[in-house]
């Protein structure tokens, strides 16, 4: 019988439990559609936009921008509802992301879980953009005017405040007495403070550098500056139809590029700053009105006296003056940067331009539908076979020949199986039940009850046992083995007798035997040969001698290896490696191991040493259960055990 192979075993598996299969296969298929419909797989869309601004500063940090405007939960509900999206759902997920992809480029990725409302989703954000992308910024602006015209109005009201209070110092009753030769001095002195006041104004309005145009407005000048003017137009005009490497776009960018340095070398060599006439004029005549105020109060002062009143309040006096100069160049500042705000408001200008698009069907963020189906079916169907594969028991090929074949009686006809051969699933060692030992309590035989081929050696009883000995031999000669493991469902069932009787018909037969007494639960080995039990198979592997501790018995070709003292955990020492060791030792001295043990099914000792046994006898008793004999046969597949055959008793 030919061992089946890997796609066969897991075929005839999944044929004998194909409902289990089944289920197994639906229950992946349909928990993956649960995970589905509540994990749906998400789809991604990307878009690289070219911002087109006037302002510089504005162009930095667009995506960071943009994300502002987007993030807006006015906007986000206004494109949910266009697209038909629930607005809390989507809220609530990450629709889009906005990265700076280089100098005025953003690039937009847009997800979502239904990839037909994909691209519309993503049109709808780019026309948000659009139309809010020049409004955020000058709700910018705004803000920030919003904060000048306060400062401004602080500072105005703090300047009038100090104004007041010099003005009280100055003519009031508590300031400085003028004498009347002091009045007309006074009156001019505040002539030329408010001189100075109006000249300051002037000054704010006027520019600190001049530039001085000494350019030659010769002919190529004017044609290069038209030429330019003409390239900048219809580079406009390109870029409504054609992408950014377009090459006519390309050609004419590359021309505005040479005229552009063309102009600025006719501009660096003819143009020069210079500072303005006018501001130096002015800042002059302010800085000779405040020596001549100044010196008119000091006349002032001079001629009032010198009291000790008078000099408190002129130290106050200075100090509310300074402190209006300062107040009055943050006044100027304000003013400065409010003209500088709304100058900027009014001129900048903008645009939004697509220049990629996906194009093709948006792509899933991992697995599709359709891919999560086929790997939950793949997964199940490995689960499936994970889960209900058995292998074939490993059967040696055995020519079961009965004794009547063997002295020419037979006769070749079909053969009907016995229930044990059809439930085991293996062949048959010996049709013919074998004898168990009948005790005669009048007649004393020289040897154990047990050992019937020695107390009777030419009873026809000992035909079965010869007949089981001579299609061992065949076995042993295609399996090429050297250790035998005798074994039974359950105690009782005669495992020693046989095992005792087979290894005096070996020795007998001339082959050199070694008995093994692995039944560490109740050992008999020793007791059928009549031999001490104080050393044995435990002591080997709890570091003795080994195959010294074999004991020699009344048969010539025959040892025993009893059993030992018995330990507390059987099985941890049958499973260890120095049993490995020992039997390996073992069968290199002898050409035959023949090993007893307990029953399958009582305790794990002889699964065990069956896997590790070249060949397996089962023995049968008849009335044996048939749920011990379908279980020790699901025991040995499991172990994959090498089973040469049953024998019946």
């Amino acid at each position: 019988m030919a061992q089946e192979s890997l796609f066969e075993g897991i075929l005839r598996s999944l044929g004998r439990n194909r409902k289990q299969a089944f289920f197994i296969i639906a229950c992946a298929v349909l928990l993956t559609t649960v995970i589905n419909h509540h994990l749906p797989p998400l789809y991604e869309s990307s878009a690289l936009l070219r911002i087109l601004a006037s302002d510089q500063e504005a162009a930095a940090g667009l995506a960071a921008s943009m994300n502002g405007i987007l993030s807006q939960k006015a906007t986000l509900q206004e494109v949910c509802r266009t697209c038909g999206l629930d607005p809390a759902t989507a809220m609530s997920q990450d629709l889009f992301t906005l990265e700076d992809a280089g100098s005025g480029l953003v690039k937009l990725t847009v997800r979502n879980t239904d990839p037909d409302v994909l691209r519309e989703l993503g049109d709808n954000l780019i026309k948000s953009l659009s139309e809010r992308f020049l409004k955020y910024s000058c709700e910018t602006s705004d803000l920030e005017i919003q904060a000048l015209e306060r400062k401004k109005a602080l500072l105005q009201e703090k300047l009038e405040a100090a104004r007041g209070e010099i003005a009280r110092l100055e003519t009031g009753p508590g300031g400085p007495t003028i004498v009347p030769e002091a009045a007309p001095l006074e009156e001019e002195a505040q002539a030329i403070e408010t001189q100075i006041e109006e000249w300051r104004k002037h000054l704010q309005t006027l520019p600190r550098i001049k530039v001085v145009s000494s350019r030659e407005l010769t002919r190529s000048f004017s044609e290069t500056s038209n030429s330019l003017s003409e390239a900048r137009a219809r580079l406009f005009d390109l870029l409504k139809t054609y992408r950014e490497k377009h090459p006519k776009v390309i050609a004419v960018t590359d021309l505005i590029d040479r005229l552009e340095s063309r102009l600025k070398g006719f501009s660096r060599v003819r143009d020069r700053e210079e500072l303005n006439p006018d501001f130096l004029k002015t800042q002059r005549r302010i800085e000779e009105a405040e020596a001549r105020a100044k010196a008119l109060r000091d006349k002032i002062q001079t001629l009032s006296g010198a009291g000790i009143s008078v000099q408190v309040a002129s130290v106050e006096l200075e100090a509310l003056r300074s402190r209006r100069q300062s107040l009055e160049g943050l006044y100027r500042d304000v003013l400065m940067k409010l003209e500088d705000l709304s100058l900027k408001q009014s001129t900048s200008v903008g645009q939004i331009q697509v220049l990629k698009k996906d194009r093709e069907e948006p792509r899933p963020i991992g697995l599709s539908y359709g891919q999560r189906q086929i790997l939950a079916f793949l997964s199940g169907s490995l689960l499936a076979i994970f889960l209900l594969y058995t292998p074939a028991p490993m059967k040696a090929e055995i020519v079961s020949v009965g004794g009547q074949v063997l002295m020419g009686g037979g006769t070749h006809g079909p053969v009907t199986l016995e229930p044990i051969q059809a439930l085991m699933q293996i062949p048959a060692l010996n049709p013919i039940r074998l004898a168990l030992p009948e005790p005669d309590p009048v007649q004393v035989r020289p040897y154990d009850d047990r050992l019937i081929v020695l107390n009777d050696p030419h009873s026809p009883r000992l035909e079965p046992y010869r007949t089981l000995c001579s299609n061992l031999q065949i076995a042993l000669a295609e399996s090429q083995t050297r250790i035998i493991l005798v074994c039974s469902a359950r105690g009782g069932m005669g495992r020693t007798t046989l095992t005792a009787n087979l290894g005096v018909l070996f020795a007998q037969a001339g082959y050199s035997v070694v008995l093994v007494d692995a039944n560490l639960r109740k050992p008999a080995l020793h007791r059928v040969f009549d031999l001490e039990n104080h050393q044995g198979l435990t002591t080997a592997l709890c570091g003795g001698e080994g195959i010294g501790l074999v004991k020699t018995t009344s048969v010539k070709n025959l040892g025993l290896l009893p059993s030992g003292p018995l330990p507390p955990t059987p099985s941890e020492l049958l499973g260890s490696v120095a049993m490995i060791d020992l039997l390996d030792q073992m069968k290199r001295r002898v050409e035959l191991l023949l090993i007893d043990t307990p029953g399958l099914l009582d305790y794990p000792d002889a699964g065990i040493l069956a896997s590790q046994a070249g060949g397996v006898v089962f023995l049968h008793r008849e009335g044996e259960p048939e749920t011990d004999i379908c279980a020790s046969r699901d025991f040995l597949k499991s172990i994959r055990a090498k089973v040469l055959g049953y024998v019946k008793s």
